[in-house]
């Protein structure tokens, strides 16, 4: 025997005893059993395909998103002159009526210059009023009586004239007497002058009535001035937000104070362009605010807007909110439950139970999978919502590479 013999002795099965035989054919029928068994439990359990029993259900479709209450009239105060906050009045998260004040800005100048304006102004209202009721009526009295007076040195004059021609009277008595009519007349002229410019739309009036108003709008500017230091509100409302302190200097065009207008909240929100075909005004929405321990608030929907914002496909909606709505607060956040349909006898079955491309379904009949066609419609949770086809009990195959109209079928127990 050579060296390779030695290495690798050959097997001849010719030569072997009866006894290795025996075991080898032995060994041979238990290794081909195994394999066989093997291969039936592996063919059995992938022969056996996944299936979904009907039953119906309670169904509910609402859309679920999350919102921010806004109040629906907002502003910002912004100061308008330079100063010192002197007091502030109110704090933030509180009720104000309409002109109450908010807060003072100090200005002692403008104090001054205030009651020095109202004095002149007092002044010259006195000084036109006087002219009105007393000095017109007493120039009106005195040119009456100074009419009277010219009417009879007239009269006397022409006597006087008369007697004079006649020889009755010297020429000094006559010239005397035109001498007393000429004085009166000028009186009764110089006193119907001053009554013509002191009675309405004369001189001395319209210009005691022009001094008498620029007094009055020199006041009511610094007036006006002065309302520009002490904030109150526009309407009633609540105080959002205070932006200052007291002591603190303030230039023109900074932000005071910000408020809300009471009783008057919404919700607003952005929600997927898929839900536009669902929402109508009017649709009621609870709104939650925290967890579920408070008790939810009943919206109605008041504004669908008609644009879809292309960048983030959401479309936006307000909901108004009850008068009493516990939270007047702006831009706090809260939960929206919009209920769009409820039913308690629905058929629900998962997409995946749907035959690709078509709207049938395998049902186990018999031994067999039986394509059959169903309705449908699309739910808001991805769910397909069957309208007709089938029935309570009825079982669905899922639908697979080895699945055909008619194959027998082994299912899962």
């Amino acid at each position: 025997m050579d060296r390779k013999e030695r290495a690798f002795p050959s097997i001849n099965p010719l030569k072997w005893s009866r006894k290795q035989k025996s075991r080898s054919l032995a060994l041979l029928i238990f290794s081909f059993c195994i394999v066989y068994a093997a291969s039936k439990l592996i063919s059995g359990a992938m022969g056996r395909e996944e299936t979904l029993t009907v039953k119906p259900q309670e169904y509910t479709e609402k859309i679920v998103a999350t919102g921010l209450v806004q109040l629906a009239k907002e502003t910002k105060l912004v100061a308008e002159v330079n100063g010192i906050v002197k007091n502030i009045e109110i704090d933030d998260g509180n009720s104000i009526s309409a002109g109450a004040v908010i807060l003072s800005i100090d200005s002692p100048d403008l104090e001054y210059e205030l009651k020095q304006k109202e004095s002149v102004y007092l002044d010259e209202k006195a000084q036109y009023e006087n002219l009105v009721n007393y000095e017109y009526q007493a120039a009106a009295e005195d040119l009456k009586r100074l009419d009277t007076a010219r009417k009879k040195a007239e009269a006397d004059w022409n006597a006087a004239e008369l007697l004079y021609q006649e020889g009755a009277i010297a020429d000094s008595e006559r010239m005397s007497a035109k001498s007393a009519y000429d004085s009166s007349a000028a009186e009764w002229k110089k006193a119907s002058l001053k009554a013509e410019s002191l009675r309405e739309g004369g001189a001395l009036r319209s210009s005691a009535y022009s001094q008498m108003m620029n007094a009055q709008s020199a006041y009511e500017s610094k007036l006006e001035e002065k309302n520009k230091y002490t904030i109150t509100a526009p309407w009633d409302a609540i105080l959002l937000k205070t932006y200052v302190k007291e002591q603190q200097l303030i230039n023109p065009g900074d932000a005071l104070a910000e408020i809300g207008e009471a009783g008057s909240s919404y919700v607003a929100t952005e929600l997927d362009e898929k839900y536009f075909p669902y929402l109508l005004k009017g649709m009621k929405a609870e709104i939650k605010v925290g967890d579920n321990r408070l008790p939810a608030a009943e919206g109605t929907i008041t504004v669908i807007s008609p644009k879809i914002n292309e960048n983030t496909g959401t479309f936006s909606i307000q909901i108004g909110l009850p008068g009493d709505f516990s939270f007047q607060a702006s831009d706090l956040t809260v939960n929206v439950e919009i209920l769009i349909s409820e039913d308690a006898n629905v058929i629900l079955i998962p997409n995946q139970y749907l035959i690709a491309g078509e709207d049938s379904i395998y049902l186990y009949d018999d031994g067999k999978a039986m394509k059959k066609k169903i309705a449908y419609r699309l739910g808001l949770s991805g769910n397909i919502v069957v309208t007709s086809g089938l029935s309570e009990g009825d079982i669905l195959i899922k639908p697979g590479k080895e699945i055909y109209d008619g194959k027998q079928v082994r299912i899962k127990e």
